[in-house]
């Protein structure tokens, strides 16, 4: 938000210079992000005067300069040479005359003088913007457009000299009473004020002058949705003559960003920026019948708004509306059909109050965000609108002669208190503080807030809260005004350092979570961040909808860590990078009778897992490279003998669950094509998700074995075995005959021809090692002998 500080020196009459306010603003945290200088220094203009270009012609010895005779005022013409390319007969221009002295944007300083260019006499100077110092621009000489020049009047008179220093000041969303110059001047006295150890008085309305009105138009006004209206107030107004608004309303309005588009509009601009109300004023002819009605939109209602688009509305939309059409979305944005012009003669002014939630949810759901959804959203002073609308009605009267026809009507729907107690303690306070301040500075700062104390003890006080601060509901909030306005730079450090003990579970999950990350990356993965949020497409998990979301993308938390991976996946594609191996840890949520958060490593791949080489070897992602990578994570937690179970699983057409002694530790498989088209993928994508909290259950901690003094023996088997049999079963069974002496169980070799028919060959490589001695060629042969006859009772496979 810009806040002027000229505008803040109509309220404060003892406000420090500009730099030492905008160092205050971000001490009581209205942090200044931005500071522009706004304004011409009026010593540089001095001299200048205004002329008229009467004759443009050729210069006769030379082809880029111009032989011009200039209206100065005097009744002379002067003769002046110049090189712009844009100097026409007619213009009014910047004339620099003889004996005038220019400084430019860069310091340089010229004197003008009466001389010959190319033969011919120049008697002045026409001027660009950076000869003078007031822009940039070299491209060609300044030309004037206002009716109001004469030739020979100074040029510093056409100008908004007053220099002026504007602050981008970062609101957060609970400072709603800081959106006006009246708000952020009521801060800053309060802060002043301690400093100076003197009340520093905050200029409030002005004096409102009684009118009688004349009655002679009138509207009746019929609130249905008072769910969502708090207050509507309004007044006709007729006679007027609505046309340029005058300079120092402009000028008010251009230091802070805003273009003048007429005095109607510009009072209403001016007064909510000043004091945080929005106005709106309605075309009074525009309107049809005798009444305003402030009602929920009908589903697909049309509303054509000031922006020119056409919106379509339902019935979470408050609007406001004559017999037949939509005049305005109430707290947002006015109609075209009832918006105000220079022929506008009479209008209807209204001042109102709305739910902030109302506004904020149809702000969002339309896109639309203004000035004035901005403040209600956040919540206006409700008793300040009867007399900012009564200083609308004044201004209006004021600078375009209208007539009051009909007098505030006021609808007040929910009665605001004007206070809400807190009891407040010095000694917490000063515990929180960790320092001791004066009462009388804490007292000083109730005062510039409007705290009135009810009573009072020894160690506090019961406070009464103006309704312009509903942020503050309790004692910790007092004392955040009271630290934030004496100044949080005034209260030292701690000497003493304190800190909560880590949960030791979190801990742990932390080292796991590094010991993967290290794994991980070692293999030339890439580690991702997603957002938690996402669309809401169907799931077979009940998803949890957020209530206000940002936008269709993010409606719904995520039941998986898939779509965010495809997301990364796609992004990378078609970025044109390679080697696409990324993993995430990330929470998801599911809703089963009630919510439930999960933490989970996310893998996928896809393409080319080997980048171009001298070899030309080529090795694409498939299945087995994603178990390969998985299972290296299982080894190295010390997770064994993991099986699979065929599953169903969201955006997987193929897909398993891993399985550890009956628990579900996760699922992998290829992305269905449905999720692909989604992202636009090509190709085989590969996704596993582990469930992180079961693999820390089963996480064994690093145990450290002597290496084995005796040697290791291999022994191959070729059996003839069904092709339905899956290689796991053959490996566990194998494995467990003997875990001790069996230490790996490999498949090296497969084969399969015509007369096979259901059956292939399997080539196995075992490995044997005792711990404690050397094995014996007996003693292998009957281990060998133990494990082909467990073959061929379990699986019916035999030797070749």
């Amino acid at each position: 938000m810009k806040i002027s500080y000229n505008w803040l020196k109509t309220f404060i009459k003892e406000l420090p210079d500009a730099i030492k306010t905008g160092e205050l603003l971000t001490e009581i945290g209205l942090e200044v992000e931005e500071t522009h200088t706004t304004g011409i220094e009026s010593e540089r203009l001095k001299g200048l005067l205004v002329g008229r270009v009467v004759s443009c012609v050729q210069h006769p010895q030379a082809d880029r300069l111009k032989c011009t005779q200039i209206d100065d005022g005097s009744g002379l013409l002067k003769s002046v040479v110049c090189g712009a390319p844009n100097v026409r007969e007619g213009q009014w221009v910047v004339l620099a005359p003889v004996g005038c002295q220019l400084q430019s944007a860069s310091g340089e300083v010229l004197k003008i003088k009466k001389s010959k260019i190319r033969g011919e006499i120049s008697e002045g100077m026409l001027c660009a913007e950076d000869e003078i110092g007031i822009g940039t621009s070299h491209e060609g000489i300044i030309v004037l457009q206002s009716p109001e020049l004469k030739a020979g009047m100074a040029f510093l008179d056409t100008l908004t000299t007053e220099s002026d220093t504007v602050y981008e000041i970062g609101i957060t969303p609970n400072r709603g009473d800081a959106l006006s110059h009246y708000g952020v001047a009521r801060d800053l006295a309060a802060a002043w004020s301690i400093r100076q150890n003197l009340p520093i008085p905050v200029r409030g309305f002005y004096p409102f002058n009684q009118l009688t009105p004349s009655q002679t138009l009138e509207l009746n006004c019929n609130i249905t949705a008072k769910e969502s209206c708090f207050q509507f107030q309004y007044a006709i107004l007729n006679g007027i003559h609505n046309t340029t608004s005058p300079k120092w309303l402009v000028n008010q309005l251009q230091s802070i960003g805003i273009k003048s588009i007429n005095t109607l509009v510009d009072i209403t601009n001016f007064l909510m920026h000043e004091w945080g109300q929005p106005l709106h004023v309605y075309d009074f002819n525009s309107i049809q019948g005798a009444e305003l009605k402030v009602r929920m939109a009908q589903n697909n209602e049309a509303f054509i708004a000031l922006d020119g688009n056409t919106y379509s509305l339902n019935t979470n939309h408050l609007v406001i509306a004559d017999a037949q059409n939509v005049l305005a979305l109430g707290g947002i944005i006015g109609g075209k059909l009832s918006a105000v012009t220079e022929k506008t003669t009479a209008v209807v002014l209204e001042c109102a109050v709305f739910h902030p939630q109302v506004i904020r949810k149809a702000s969002k759901q339309l896109s639309l965000y203004t000035e004035a959804s901005y403040r209600f959203e956040r919540g206006v002073n409700p008793h300040l609108s009867m007399q900012v609308m009564q200083q609308a009605l004044q201004m209006i009267i004021e600078l375009t002669g209208a007539r009051l026809s009909q007098d505030i009507q006021s609808n007040i729907i929910k009665t605001t208190p004007p206070s809400h107690p807190v009891a407040f303690s010095y000694q917490r306070c000063f515990e929180l503080m960790g320092k001791e301040i004066s009462k009388s500075s804490i007292r000083q700062i109730f005062d510039a807030l409007g705290f009135c104390i009810e009573s009072e003890g020894s160690d506090g006080m019961l406070l009464q809260i103006p309704a312009s601060k509903p942020d503050i509901c309790r004692e910790a909030d007092v004392i955040e005004e009271i630290m934030r306005l004496y100044g949080y730079h005034q209260i030292p450090a701690s000497n003493y350092i304190r800190y909560a003990v880590s949960d030791t579970n979190l801990y742990s999950m932390h080292h796991m979570e590094s010991e993967i990350n290290l794994l991980l990356q070692g293999a030339g993965w890439h580690e991702m961040m997603n957002l938690s949020l996402e669309p809401n497409f169907s799931t077979q998990y009940s998803r949890i909808l957020v209530n206000n979301p940002l936008s269709q993308d993010l409606l719904a938390l995520r039941t998986s860590l898939l779509n965010g991976s495809l997301k990364t996946l796609a992004h990378n594609v078609n970025h044109r990078n390679t080697h696409l191996r990324f993993f995430e840890w990330g929470n998801v949520y599911h809703h089963a009778g009630q919510a439930t958060e999960g933490k989970k490593l996310g893998l996928v791949c896809s393409g080319d897992m080997i980048g171009a080489n001298v070899h030309q070897l080529k090795f694409t992602a498939v299945a087995g490279y994603l178990k390969s990578i998985f299972q290296l994570l299982f080894d190295s937690l010390g997770i064994s003998t993991v099986t699979e179970q065929a599953i169903s699983a969201d955006g997987l057409k193929v897909s398993y669950a891993l399985m550890f002694q009956k628990q579900n530790i996760g699922f992998w498989g290829s992305v269905s094509e449905a999720y692909k088209a989604r992202h636009e993928l090509k190709g085989d994508v590969y996704y596993a998700e582990l469930d992180a909290l079961q693999l820390l259950k089963l996480k064994t901690s690093n145990k450290y074995t002597e290496i084995v003094k005796f040697p290791y023996v291999e022994r191959d088997l070729s059996i003839l075995i069904n092709v339905n049999t899956p290689f796991r079963e053959i490996h566990d069974l194998l494995i467990h005959a003997f875990p001790k002496i069996i230490k790996s169980v490999t498949l090296f070799d497969r084969y399969k021809n015509a007369q096979m028919a259901s059956q292939h060959a399997l080539g196995i490589r075992i490995k044997l090692q005792d711990a404690h001695k050397t094995l014996s060629e007996q003693e292998i042969e009957q281990v060998m002998n133990v494990l082909v006859k467990k073959l061929e009772t379990e699986f019916s496979c035999s030797l070749r």
